[in-house]
């Protein structure tokens, strides 16, 4: 799915400019939290649980730093 995502902002880029892009991405790494979120609730075990909770929080991070740069590159396009 990571790749048939990544090809389609590529694409959507292309066309409609790269905040349309950058907000589509953004949107479609907020459903993988959200993945995280589902599988952290019933998981048994810590070890792994730690692994996806460093993950998850790696992620949200990115996903911040997506929004800022959508937000200065508004102006731009």
């Amino acid at each position: 799915m990571q790749t048939v995502h990544a090809s389609i902002i590529s694409l959507r880029a292309s066309i409609t400019g790269l905040k349309s892009a950058l907000s589509s991405f953004a949107s479609g790494e907020g459903r993988i939290v959200a993945m995280y979120n589902e599988v952290l609730t019933d998981l048994q075990n810590p070890a792994v649980a730690a692994i996806l909770i460093r993950q998850k929080f790696e992620l949200q991070s990115r996903i911040t730093d997506l929004k800022a740069n959508e937000s200065e590159t508004s102006g731009k396009f």
